[in-house]
């Protein structure tokens, strides 16, 4: 059985600390693969959209305090897990290395979320704007999802 560590956002996380010696499922990457036609991802936005049971002393928390956040991200796995499990044609055949490997692939994304091009579906984007996107003078803080995503629209 593999033992995981689960964080919001894990790869910001994770570079604040020692190697950890297990993997860590993002609940954010989960999210965008569950939920790809989102406009966000942030641990709060997915709290409401979701409209998680959160208790209400947890609720009473000031919310982006590592607590509160932790106690969200418990939340939206769970959630997740359900998701998980309910599309499965087997859900025994849900493991933990699964769903790592399932994550670990890049997203294309459906819609642009920044920029002048905000809203827009990728595929229609213009190939000026991707080429710009990739190259060393343009966005140099693009996720792997969005890098991948450019490549893609780039190349069809």
């Amino acid at each position: 059985t593999t033992v995981a560590l689960a964080a919001h956002n894990a790869a910001f996380d994770v570079s604040f600390l020692p190697p950890l010696g297990f993997p860590v499922i993002c609940t954010k990457r989960l999210a965008k693969k569950l939920l790809p036609e989102l406009e966000a991802y942030g641990n709060q936005f997915l709290r409401y959209h979701l409209k998680l049971d959160i208790p209400d002393e947890i609720k009473a928390m000031s919310m982006h305090r590592a607590y509160a956040d932790a106690a969200v991200t418990a939340y939206l796995l769970l959630r997740e897990l359900q998701e998980l499990v309910s599309r499965a044609s087997d859900p025994a055949s849900i493991t933990v290395d699964g769903i790592l490997e399932w994550i670990a692939k890049p997203n294309l994304l459906k819609t642009c979320n920044f920029g002048k091009h905000k809203g827009v579906p990728w595929a229609d984007v213009p190939k000026s704007y991707l080429s710009w996107m990739l190259s060393p003078n343009g966005m140099t803080d693009m996720d792997e999802d969005t890098r991948f995503t450019a490549e893609h629209w780039l190349k069809s």
